[in-house]
Order: C-alpha cells, then structure tokens, then sequence
C-alpha cells in the first residue's frame, strides 16, 4: 500500500512550541487553521505612544461564529499572535467597571505602565476588552464602563454577577498578583493530558490537510516498523489509536477547540 512521503508529514518537531502556549494560544493555533477564518482580513491596529496595541473589533456575526474579539493575521503562531476570546467561549474573562481611583483604593491600574504586555480591542458601543500577555501566559479583562486610556483607573467587581465563580476569581488573583509582581501567573487549568493529546490531534490534522491516510497517520505517528508489524494484529490498536485521532482532529477542527478554554 503507498504511503504518503515521510517528507510531507508535519514533523514532531515542528509541534514542540506548543508545549509552552496556554489553552487560548492552543486554541488559536486550531482557529487560525479555519479556511473559512483565513479568508477573513485582519483587523486594523494602531499603537500609541506607550507601545499599546489598539485593535478594530471584529463584526458581531465574526465574533459569534469563532468566539474571538477580533481578526488576527494567521499567519501568526501562537507565540507571536494576540488574540483576545469573548466571554462567551472563556468562562475565565473578568468583567469590571472602571472608576477614577479613591483615597480607600489600595491599588490602581494604570495601562501605560504595562502598555508593552498590552493589547487592547474598542467595542462600538464603547466598551474595551483587554488582553495582558507575556507570551505563555494572559489575563482577559471587559471593560464594561469607564476606560483604560484616561489614565489610572480602580476596578469594580460585582462578584454576585459572576457565573461561573471560580474561573473569574482565579483571574482576579493573578490579576493582582501581576500588579504586585510583574509577573502573570499560569491559568489554573486542568488537563495536561488533555492539552497534549490536543496537540498531537493537531498535527493529525495538519497531516490529514497534505492527503494522508489512516495507515498515513500510523506512521507518521508510531514508525514504519511497527506499523508493518502490528497494523493487521488482533486487536488493531494502533489502527484504532490513529482512527481515535483522526476523529478528534476532526471534531476539534469544526469548533471544538473552543473547549479548551474552558
């Protein structure tokens, strides 16, 4: 049986930086594969002064069809790429209001400080979503009144209307543990397992995309030798492993990615 050349199939390799993107960046590295998604430009973007990047919102119909706030060029892998989820697909987005800041308010925000981590998308009907990314790790904010580009502002949370709880409140502890540290935290997200066998569902994918077959995939992803010896076995596991693959490669594909965030 031919097999497709070892040369065209997306090597191990190529997939090692997804060890180190969260679970947005994993799931944009399947929206960015979207035909659909590609055939779409990218949103108009500007930097102040302060190095923060300000993005044109994507329409209400884009936005609800891929679960993101803007078009990101995808081109861009995901350590490159800023791409801001709504709170529709990420249970883990804050929504506060922004306020002038009290005497009481221990602690202010002030954008321009980290303008550089940055990335900031201008709803029309005036709200502002916000992006904090060092490149593994992010925090996602809503506006919902006030601005971020007045200058300092204090944050007001309704925790009453939080739902689901949990998510929210871990994103508020890193949140502050950023604003004390400069550091941001890793999303409390189950799954290791889950976000590996993800990534090779991606490469799967990727292979499929070039003409691979099942028996393709096999190679591709337990050798030659071994396929040759076990393919036909009782049992058929390593055909059944790549037919598991292949499967999630392709839910995965039609939207559910989006799971990832959650």
């Amino acid at each position: 049986m031919p097999v497709l050349p070892q040369r065209l199939w997306p090597a191990a390799s190529d997939y090692d930086y997804l060890a180190s993107v969260g679970a947005p960046g994993l799931a944009w590295e399947w929206l960015r594969r979207d035909p659909a998604y590609r055939l779409m430009s990218e949103g108009k973007r500007s930097r102040t002064s302060d190095g923060l990047t300000i993005i044109e919102a994507a329409s209400p119909a884009a936005a609800a069809k891929w679960g993101c706030l803007h078009m990101e060029d995808p081109h861009l892998q995901a350590s490159d790429a800023m791409i801001l989820w709504s709170a529709q697909v990420d249970p883990s987005v804050v929504r506060v209001n922004a306020v002038l800041p009290q005497p009481s308010d221990v602690v202010s925000f002030d954008l321009r400080r980290w303008a550089s981590l940055a990335c900031l998308v201008k709803q029309v009907g005036g709200a502002e979503n916000l992006l904090l990314c060092d490149g593994l790790n992010s925090i996602r904010l809503d506006i919902m009144s006030g601005s971020l580009l007045d200058g300092s502002v204090a944050f007001r949370f309704d925790i009453h209307s939080a739902d689901p709880v949990d998510s929210m409140i871990d994103t508020l502890r890193r949140f502050l543990h950023f604003q004390r540290t400069g550091a941001i935290p890793a999303r409390s997200l189950p799954g290791v397992r889950r976000h590996q066998r993800a990534a090779l569902a991606l490469r799967v994918h990727d292979a499929l995309s070039q003409g691979a077959s099942i028996r393709d995939v096999g190679n591709m992803l337990f050798g030659f030798d071994r396929v040759d010896a076990e393919w036909e076995a009782s049992g058929e596991s390593l055909k059944s492993a790549s037919r598991r693959l292949i499967a999630l490669a392709r839910s995965m594909a039609s939207g559910e990615y989006l799971t990832l965030l959650r």
